[in-house]
């Protein structure tokens, strides 16, 4: 029997074998007692960067949209568990891996044979960032380190905006005000207040 410490739940660890004559025992202990400071060594260090994602997100599982746990999900798959830095021992994990990270996923082919959008740079950023930021509050990390790491841009394109002409504006509403169906006064007052504010979707649903 060797001692290997205890683990996270605070139980102790050992490792046991039997063997046949005392010289297999005197060997064999000597491989127990590499296999136990093996283990000692990675129950000290803490999850990976990958280990720590995966069990954040499962406790995240009823509190978040389906649609959003599933984006959660893609990132940490393709952008953190298929890169080296899933593999870094969390409490490891310095702003230099980080910024390496960032390289990376910023040279990765995407879709189209282009690579990956800013805006799929920000999410990757911002989901790691709450992942750590768990870390921190679970004390597996001091501080978050990606906060030392700028925040991707994304640059808005006003070519890709596009608008209703003042004349489109004014038969969509002139439509709505002719159609019988029930809720059309309902989308009149909304679409009307929406052309003349310019307000979001998501203002102007509170």
């Amino acid at each position: 029997v060797v001692e290997a410490g205890r683990g996270n739940n605070g139980r102790r660890r050992q490792f046991r074998r039997r063997f046949g004559t005392k010289r297999e025992a005197t060997a064999g202990a000597a491989r127990l007692e590499l296999e136990a400071a093996a283990a000692l060594k990675a129950s000290r260090a803490g999850p990976t960067v990958s280990g720590h994602c995966t069990e954040w997100l499962t406790g995240r599982l009823g509190n978040l949209a389906t649609r959003t746990y599933d984006t959660y999900e893609s990132v940490f798959r393709n952008h953190v568990g298929g890169d080296p830095i899933g593999a870094i021992p969390l409490c490891d994990l310095i702003p230099g891996d980080l910024r390496a990270w960032m390289r990376r996923l910023a040279a990765k082919p995407g879709r189209g044979g282009c690579t990956l959008s800013q805006q799929t740079l920000l999410h990757c950023y911002r989901y790691l960032g709450a992942a750590l930021n768990a870390a921190v509050a679970w004390e597996f990390l001091a501080d978050n380190p990606l906060r030392h790491i700028e925040t991707p841009k994304v640059r808005h394109d006003p070519s890709k905006t596009k608008a209703w002409t003042v004349g489109e504006a004014r038969r969509f509403m002139a439509t709505l005000a002719a159609s019988a169906t029930a809720n059309a006064p309902m989308w009149r007052a909304v679409f009307g207040v929406v052309l003349s504010t310019g307000l979001r979707r998501g203002e102007i649903a509170g």
